[in-house]
């Protein structure tokens, strides 16, 4: 170099080795520190508008910090002023590097030891050509006191630090997508052992905990929630830890209110990162949390085509923003979360099933010793007794002995009586011999001795009635405990004048009916009190049906009576039942349209 400037002789070692540095960290620093080599100069910074850190040095910096603020300054005036219906930058015309020139230049300042000159290095990315960083360097003092301040760079020294520009901008960019190849490496790892932790919780409360810590670790944000669709209310419930004892606090906001009720309706991801500007932003989940959203990102929790939640995440860390990779990292995890919350849902339901079993078994062998020691027991204990009498008699008195064994014969026919009517009760070997109908025959002759009439119609199960239509056993089966529980509660609660008891069928389903014209009650409120009343007759008859895939209905008023509807759809059961049963859960007693108390009175024979 002729004027000498700037020193350019190692130039080439530096960037041989630039393409070795693999932290974002230290190929800042290798570049800073070439450039302050280049310019002969001890002062000077290096930054990138895609990372949060840059580098600086020099006993001097606070002036280039100044002409920074200052050439940003004038450069943001400029677009306002160019752009006025504009809402701030975009990625294509950022104001903030609009100042910076296209190859490396000289520029000056005014500063209170007089003008200086700073050497700015614009850094392009190799794939848009778009300036998205620089190198600025404070030139010495000592180039004005050479006669040198108003140099210009030379052709060998242009064509030098444009190579050396491209050389740091290729690196960073190239050094950026493996950092971020690699981080997507580590997240697939992650992803992965999240989905084989989330999937084997089944405490629920416990895992929707756990999707929201990891999802929040993952995704770098400042907090997270899942808010759950509560399909009778419409609305998103989030259980908000209110306590160190696992205690929460339930929050409702209204579903299609604020941004993760937009998700919840649409069922699609959003991306929001500047919630003040979004008119569907509400701050209710904010006050509630004591939180201030800055930024949110949601996607829907959806399982089998329905949406069951929403996941988000708000406010990245580092004051940064969330972008497609971030989405597709939460849309993963939200698809997990479902599977896992449904299955979750589906375990505790069949565990409070179990639990419902299980005290329904413990009350039938209640029920079964209580009526065996009133009943069949004290019966043979009573012909025990009349037998050591009878002993006696032949002693003394034989010409009694015949009286006596032909009353102890009687009692011994009605022990053996109520033993197979207790063993009907229980299991009727009739139903499975000669099937549900013949059984429901002899069931309801046995209830002619009650204090009200009871009648029995059947249609569709053929007109022999030596051989009646069947189904499958445990649909028989089923249907006739469900009919016996219908039957045991009209007894204890309703005090009716007639029962009526009907079975339809038909190619497309099998329809049972068990009606009373007593005393009735409210079946809105029982139905909404299940939980509150725990195991009895109505709820084991739901659950009952709702294992053999049926829909089960319920309609009663005060003073109308009862009608209990069950409908078997064959071919579909277990759809058609599950589906009907979130309908019964939310209040839809289709028995009040289908049958009522004076439409049904027909059955009666």
């Amino acid at each position: 170099m002729n004027n000498a400037m700037l020193n350019i002789s190692h130039l080439t070692e530096f960037l041989t080795n630039l393409p070795l540095l693999q932290m974002p960290s230290s190929l800042l620093q290798s570049a800073l520190n070439e450039g302050l080599r280049i310019a002969r100069t001890q002062t000077g910074l290096i930054a990138f508008f895609d990372y949060e850190e840059g580098r600086e040095a020099g006993d001097d910096i606070q002036l280039l910090r100044q002409f920074f603020a200052l050439e940003a300054a004038r450069s943001r005036a400029a677009y306002n002023r160019d752009h006025p219906n504009g809402n701030g930058t975009t990625s294509q015309d950022n104001p903030l590097t609009l100042w910076l020139p296209r190859i490396p230049t000289i520029k000056s300042m005014n500063t209170q030891q007089g003008p200086r000159r700073v050497l700015v290095l614009p850094m392009q990315n190799p794939n848009t050509n778009q300036a998205n960083g620089f190198i600025m360097l404070l030139l010495p003092l000592a180039e004005k006191e050479a006669g040198t301040s108003d140099l210009n760079i030379n052709a060998e020294e242009l064509s030098a630090l444009i190579s050396f520009c491209r050389a740091v901008s290729n690196a960073w960019y190239s050094l950026r997508y493996l950092t971020n190849v690699s981080r997507r490496l580590e997240d697939l790892v992650l992803l992965n052992e999240i989905a084989t932790a989330i999937t084997s919780n089944r405490n629920l409360a416990d895992l929707l905990q756990q999707i929201m810590t990891t999802t929040n670790q993952l995704l770098r944000s400042g907090a997270c929630v899942l808010l759950l669709m509560d399909q009778q209310s419409d609305e998103l419930v989030y259980q908000m830890p209110a306590g160190e004892n696992g205690e929460t606090r339930e929050i409702r906001q209204p579903a299609g209110s604020g941004i993760p009720g937009y998700v919840a309706r649409l069922g699609e991801p959003v991306i929001v990162n500047d919630v003040a500007r979004d008119p569907r932003f509400t701050s209710y989940l904010d006050e509630a949390m004591g939180f201030k959203t800055r930024n949110v990102m949601c996607a829907p929790l959806i399982a089998h085509e329905t949406i069951i939640g929403v996941l988000a995440v708000m406010n990245k860390l580092d004051k940064g923003a969330y972008n497609s990779n971030d989405m597709a990292l939460l849309t993963t995890l939200a698809a997990q979360g479902a599977v896992a919350i449904e299955n979750a849902q589906l375990y505790a339901e069949l565990s409070e099933e179990r639990d419902r079993l299980i005290a329904k078994e413990e009350d039938v062998r209640r029920d079964l010793g209580r009526d065996l020691h009133d009943g069949p027991a004290q019966v043979v204990s009573g012909i025990a007794m009349r037998l050591a009498f009878i002993k006696k008699l032949l002693e003394n008195e034989p010409e009694r002995v015949m009286e006596k064994l032909d009353e102890a014969e009687k009692v011994a026919l009605t022990a053996a009586k109520d033993i197979r009517t207790m063993m009907f009760g229980l299991r009727p070997l009739m139903l499975e011999t000669k099937g549900l109908i013949p059984t429901l025959e002899a069931y309801v002759e046995k209830l002619q001795t009650d204090p009200w009439k009871t009648h029995l119609e059947v249609s569709g199960f053929g007109e022999d009635k030596n051989n009646y239509l069947r189904l499958e056993h445990n649909i028989e089966a089923t249907v006739f405990i469900i009919i016996q529980e219908a039957v045991n509660n009209i007894r204890k609660h309703a005090a009716p004048r007639n029962v009526w008891i009907a079975l339809d069928h038909s190619k497309e389903s099998t329809t049972v009916m068990v009606r009373d014209d007593g005393k009735g009650f409210d079946s809105r409120a029982v139905t909404d009190r299940y939980d509150e009343r725990g195991s009895f007759g109505l709820l084991n008859m739901r659950e009952r049906a709702r294992l053999i895939g049926a829909s089960y209905d319920l309609f009663s008023q005060p003073g109308q009576g009862t009608t209990i509807l069950l409908t078997i759809h064959h071919g579909n059961q277990r759809v058609l039942g599950d589906l009907n049963m979130r309908k019964l859960t939310t209040g839809s007693l289709s028995a009040s349209s289908l049958i009522s108390p004076t439409s049904s009175s027909s059955l009666s024979s």
